[in-house]
């Protein structure tokens, strides 16, 4: 079963950072340079994302889709706020950041906070 970020969290770049992040195996050397050798064929990125919603029912309704239908750790759809590519992606921890009003009564709100994905 496909998990889709829902539609009225609206995903925008908190920062410029999408950072690779490659599985590396580095062992220090007594003379010389570290060994390092790449771990696998494929780079896992991290991404500063923000998260908009237009009312207090959207902030609600993520919520309960965070936690009983994403199960908190699950790996979900979305597209990608830079690139435009859906990517599958995850809250690294199961980690949300607070969720911030923008507008009184959380009339419109946001939450700052990380995804990672394979491109």
């Amino acid at each position: 079963m496909t998990i889709a970020l829902p539609t009225y969290a609206r995903a925008i770049m908190a920062s410029a950072s999408d950072t690779p992040k490659p599985l590396v195996d580095r062992v220090e050397m007594d003379r010389g340079p570290a060994q390092q050798r790449l771990n696998g064929p494929r780079v896992l990125f991290n991404s500063a994302i923000e998260l908009l919603f237009e009312s207090q029912n959207d902030v609600n309704s993520f919520i309960d889709w965070y936690v009983t239908t994403l199960g908190v750790v699950g790996w979900f759809t979305m597209k990608h706020p830079r690139t435009g590519a859906t990517i599958t992606a995850r809250f690294p921890m199961g980690t949300l950041g607070d969720i911030v009003p923008i507008i009184g009564g959380y009339g419109m709100s946001s939450v700052t906070t990380a995804i990672e994905y394979y491109p």
